[in-house]
């Protein structure tokens, strides 16, 4: 990651005392519809975020990977790739925290299909059973 760049773009991108409070634009509902990146998907991900997310993504090197643990239905991963060059992508979850946990791998995939991004993520589902 070209930490230079990132920390310089960060700086601007959340200013000042900004970065520790909500900024109370996001209050307005038709302002955070504009400002998720994928509004359609399912998450409990703030919309600051979803921003910092698809920084950070922006400054992998091309022969980094991105890895993340806990996907539920693709809302913080599509955040981080959405706009982004292709890099290589892992995602991982067992959904068993979910009640619907037979539904949401399909809900995830059709998620990340939706956006035009399931080609760029190997997906680990994990089962695990009590021995």
């Amino acid at each position: 990651m070209n930490v230079r760049e990132f920390r310089r773009e960060f700086w601007k991108a959340f200013e000042g005392r900004k970065r520790n409070v909500p900024e109370d634009h996001y209050f307005d509902a038709s302002v955070r519809a504009q400002a998720n990146l994928c509004p359609d998907v399912e998450g409990m991900m703030s919309i600051k975020k979803q921003r910092l997310l698809n920084l950070a993504f922006r400054f992998l090197a091309p022969d980094e990977a991105y890895l993340e643990v806990g996907t539920y239905k693709g809302k913080s991963l599509i955040s981080a790739m959405i706009g982004n060059p292709p890099r290589t992508v892992y995602a991982c979850d067992n959904f068993a925290e979910f009640q619907e946990i037979n539904n949401c791998y399909e809900v995830t995939v059709g998620n990340l299909r939706r956006y035009g991004l399931l080609d760029q993520v190997a997906f680990h589902y994990f089962f695990f059973r009590d021995v």
